[in-house]
């Protein structure tokens, strides 16, 4: 018999359209975060390497995933001026997570990120994904790649993971550090049962007021993937 196929574009439209239609509602607070990164900007100036960061459209995607799956202990890799970090430590904050905390790690910088909630924001300063990775225990349930993946990253993070963990790819096109972070992971046998979502699309985006783009692609596991009713 011939199976039911659904392609990775078509399922990444239907997983964004769920994802972000659960916080639409939360206007206010959308508004709030972004004054909250704006302010990050200044920053900038406290770097020794100064980079790019995620755009606002790329920070309402990773709280809104951070809320849907209510995740609450983080990994991440590329620091900076703590976008990402806020992000998520916010949507931490906002779901009400009893014991939240993301460790974070930035090869280059040593910027404090400040942080107001109730989220563990633990910083590891001009520190390597590979030294970060090798003083923590697990179980974490979300990883955040902002940096580019070593060799010996992989066998790290595979014992740190949970089987649930959601795994979040900055930068995801063309030949950026976001390919080559999930080419890694797929050649090192990390994450087989987890599928692919494309970065929201843009005219997703614009139908809740968001004009620029997000290039953050998520791996979910296929166990947190269910077919429903309604």
């Amino acid at each position: 018999m011939r199976p039911f196929n659904l392609s990775v574009q078509l399922f990444s439209q239907v997983f964004w359209q769920a994802v972000l239609q659960n916080s639409t509602q939360r206007r206010d607070q959308r508004e709030n975060l972004f004054r909250e990164l704006e302010r990050l900007d200044a920053l900038r100036s406290g770097a020794e390497y100064n980079t790019g960061s995620i755009s606002a459209a790329a920070a309402w995607c990773l709280y809104s995933v951070v809320r849907y799956f209510q995740v609450s202990r983080v990994l991440e890799v590329g620091t900076f001026i703590g976008k990402s970090t806020l992000s998520i430590a916010t949507a931490i904050d906002h779901e009400g997570a009893a014991k939240g905390e993301i460790h974070t790690c930035d090869m280059s910088n040593a910027i404090d990120i400040p942080h107001r909630g109730a989220t563990r924001v633990v910083q590891y300063k001009k520190t390597s994904s590979t030294d970060m990775l090798g003083r923590l225990t697990g179980p974490f349930d979300f990883v955040h790649l902002d940096g580019r993946l070593t060799e010996k990253d992989g066998p790290l993070l595979q014992q740190l993971l949970s089987p649930e963990a959601i795994v979040a790819l900055d930068d995801f096109e063309g030949v950026e550090k976001g390919v080559a972070n999930l080419m890694y992971m797929r050649s090192a046998g990390l994450l087989p049962q987890h599928f692919l979502v494309y970065p929201a699309p843009a005219h997703l985006l614009e139908t809740i007021g968001l004009s620029d783009r997000s290039l953050t692609a998520i791996l979910v596991p296929t166990s947190l993937i269910r077919l429903t009713a309604q």
